[in-house]
Order: C-alpha cells, then sequence, then structure tokens
C-alpha cells in the first residue's frame, strides 16, 4: 500500500512541474522576444542616423539642384527601406537639405534633417510603431563636381551624384 500511494504522489508532481515549466516557459520566452525586439529597434535607430550621415555625405560632393536632392533621396529611402523596420512616409518632406551660408553659389556646409520616420516593434501579442525623433547631420562641401577627372585627362560622371 505505501508503494501505491507514493506512485500517485510522484504523478500529481509530474503534473505540476510540467505546468510550473509551461507558464515559466511562456514569460520567459516573451521577455526573450522582447529583448530581440528591442535590439532590432537599436539597430533600426542607428540605421536611421547613419541614413542621415550618409545623405549628408552625398549632398556634399553633389550640387544644389532638385534633381540631385531627388536622386540622394531615392538612395537614402532605399538604404532605410532594407532595414526593414522602419516606415518612410511618401512625399519628399521627410528629407531636407540646407545649404550654409543661406543664398550661397559655393556652398561652405550642407545640412541633412530627416524627420517623420516611424519604427515599427512586434513584441509577442502587441504591435508597437512609435516615432523616430529628428536626425541632423552638417558636414561641409567638398570640391567635387558630377564630373570625375582622372591624371590621364580623360573624364567620368559621378555614379553617386548621376543615380
Amino acid at each position: 500500500m505505501p508503494c501505491q500511494l507514493q506512485n500517485q504522489r510522484i504523478d500529481k508532481q509530474f503534473g505540476v512541474a510540467i505546468i510550473e515549466f509551461a507558464l515559466s516557459f511562456s514569460i520567459f520566452w516573451i521577455v526573450f522576444m522582447a529583448v530581440i525586439e528591442f535590439c532590432r529597434g537599436m539597430y533600426a535607430w542607428n540605421s536611421a542616423q547613419e541614413a542621415t550621415r550618409l545623405a549628408a555625405r552625398y549632398a556634399s560632393i553633389c550640387s544644389e539642384s532638385s534633381t540631385q536632392q531627388s536622386i540622394i533621396r531615392n538612395k537614402v529611402k532605399s538604404y532605410i527601406s532594407s532595414v526593414g523596420a522602419i516606415s518612410v512616409p511618401s512625399g519628399i518632406g521627410w528629407m531636407a537639405f540646407s545649404y550654409y551660408p543661406s543664398g550661397c553659389t559655393t556652398c561652405e556646409s550642407v545640412e541633412v534633417k530627416l524627420s517623420n520616420l516611424k519604427i515599427d516593434l512586434q513584441i509577442p501579442f502587441y504591435n508597437l510603431q512609435f516615432n523616430l525623433p529628428e536626425f541632423k547631420t552638417m558636414v561641409l562641401r567638398e570640391s567635387m563636381s558630377n564630373t570625375v577627372t582622372y591624371t590621364n585627362g580623360s573624364s567620368e560622371n559621378n555614379s553617386i551624384c548621376n543615380g
């Protein structure tokens, strides 16, 4: 008889252990996925900052024309879209170019500002979307043009500025 009672206790304890494991594992899994999404969010944030730097770099070596700005905007939008977690609004208002001193013909510096970007995080059972802050970067203009001239006298279009 004592042996039979002991087997019943083991069977009951086994059921409790499975329930405890299921509860603790589900909580652990949700926290683990939240940490992964937080890391993905930080990666997207860093990518948006890098996209701002990239746009300023391109703007520093290309002309101030709206065509050049459109080419730069398309390249940066492609870069941001490759991250996957950032939503870029349609239109041109999300990226602004400012050349200094204002009204210049030979500008000394350029500032690029990215705004209205949104990040999508997918924590289990909860989708979260929030606005990223405005990113700004200013760089000095470089003495480059839309045409690259080599030492042997040949020249070609600057591939960065010409799409």
